[in-house]
């Protein structure tokens, strides 16, 4: 397999995860570079929608972003993540954004 189709592979492997490309997509239609890991654990749980009635946990979801979805994001370069302050910086990566592009006129 080739470096180019490797990459493919981890770019799809990245995005497979509906709350990874919300990140990315808060990003992108914020036209901002950075956020908090609150504010964008209000976006994803803005996102949601519950099928049994309850509200989202917000310190799941948090803990989630932070132990999950953002360390991945950061080994793929799409973030810079300090655990320390919350912030989040977006790395835009022409990929990742032309398969969510793309992605998103299925």
């Amino acid at each position: 397999m080739s470096d180019d189709s490797d990459s493919v592979d981890r770019s799809m492997s990245l995005l497979a995860s509906k709350e990874r490309r919300e990140v990315i997509g808060y990003f992108d239609r914020n036209d901002v570079e950075s956020a908090t890991i609150e504010v964008l654990t209000d976006h994803l749980e803005g996102t949601k929608v519950e099928t049994d009635g309850g509200t989202p946990s917000t310190r799941a979801a948090k803990a989630k972003l932070h132990h999950v979805h953002l360390p991945k994001l950061e080994a793929h370069g799409v973030v810079e993540y300090d655990a320390r302050s919350g912030e989040v910086r977006y790395r835009p990566d022409e990929r990742v954004e032309a398969i969510l592009e793309f992605t998103s006129e299925l």
